[in-house]
């Protein structure tokens, strides 16, 4: 018989999560039966308690994309015989990585999904980067972004106190954009000889989306075995008006200020430590190694 586990994160979402908690349960249980409950408390709670679930079956995140990053790190310091398969109850603000799932954004359609229970195999990126001082190790399942991103999270906070979750992302991307700042960095790819580019944006992208809903890498594949990587140079502001349309509807290819990539492994490296965007959480800095671990992670959705 199958063992769940649910680890939840009640402050996804501005709270969100803990608001649609006591509806979802019971239709939780009747799609999955039941199942034992962890609450987080704090910031990489859920990567530890995630960490310790070999006896489960299944393991499903409740919680924003930084919940679903810390339990599927978690996941991956259990030997792979004994690693529970991910299910995924997003409410976080964003709730971008569930885009490229093609998982319905409302949790009560999700919980429907979760009782088809059908399991697929996705891609993870994994990465190495400077955090505080420190190599650190970590596995992503969306999107990592070096540059404006990390400005972007670090102006949210305030930002959605006020607005609706894509709102609230676009104000606090306008905000960190009339501040921006371009770094010199150098790019290499499954070790090529590297170029040198003075980038606002650079995404190591798995999945598509970031931002709320913006499609940063729009022909993104979670199942090709390749991370696409999105290069975005200075943007003069009389080309927002055309670049934020772009950037939504997917075709920032368009623009001679992009450039796009794939590839199995990416390096980049900086004079500056460049703030870093890890599955929608401001983690860490330049200089970063990543790895694709094709088919690596087993999802029921």
């Amino acid at each position: 018989m199958s063992k769940s586990l649910v680890i939840i994160n009640p402050t996804a979402g501005g709270g969100r999560a803990k608001a649609l908690w006591p509806t979802l349960e019971p239709r939780l249980k009747e799609a999955l039966g039941s199942f034992e409950i962890k609450v987080t408390e704090k910031r990489g709670e859920g990567q530890k308690i995630a960490g310790k679930t070999a006896n489960f079956s299944r393991v499903i995140a409740c919680g924003g994309d930084g919940t679903i990053h810390e339990v599927a790190n978690g996941l991956f310091q259990i030997d792979e015989r004994h690693r529970p398969v991910l299910g995924i109850l997003s409410m976080g603000t964003g709730s971008d990585f569930i885009k490229s799932l093609k998982i319905p954004n409302d949790p009560f359609h999700q919980v429907a999904t979760l009782k088809q229970g059908q399991t697929r195999k996705i891609d993870v990126g994994k990465i190495e980067f400077t955090l505080k001082g420190k190599q650190e190790k970590r596995i992503f399942l969306n999107i990592v972004d070096a540059g404006l991103g990390a400005d972007v999270l670090e102006r949210l906070h305030t930002s959605r106190r006020f607005f609706g979750r894509s709102a609230a992302y676009l104000l606090a991307t306008l905000q960190a954009y009339r501040h921006r700042k371009c770094h010199e960095m150098e790019i290499v790819v499954d070790g090529e000889r590297g170029w040198r580019e003075k980038a606002l944006l650079i995404a190591l992208a798995n999945g598509q989306c970031f931002g709320g809903g913006m499609r940063i890498a729009p022909h993104a594949n979670l199942e090709d075995g390749l991370i696409d990587i999105t290069l975005v140079r200075d943007l003069s502001p009389t080309r927002l008006p055309l670049v934020l349309p772009a950037l939504y509807a997917g075709k920032l290819d368009h623009l001679p200020q992009v450039t796009m990539r794939r590839g199995r492994r990416v390096e980049i490296n900086s004079s500056f430590p460049v703030p870093l965007d890890i599955d929608g959480e401001q983690i860490g800095t330049l200089p970063l190694h990543l790895e694709v671990l094709p088919e690596a992670l087993r999802l029921f959705s």
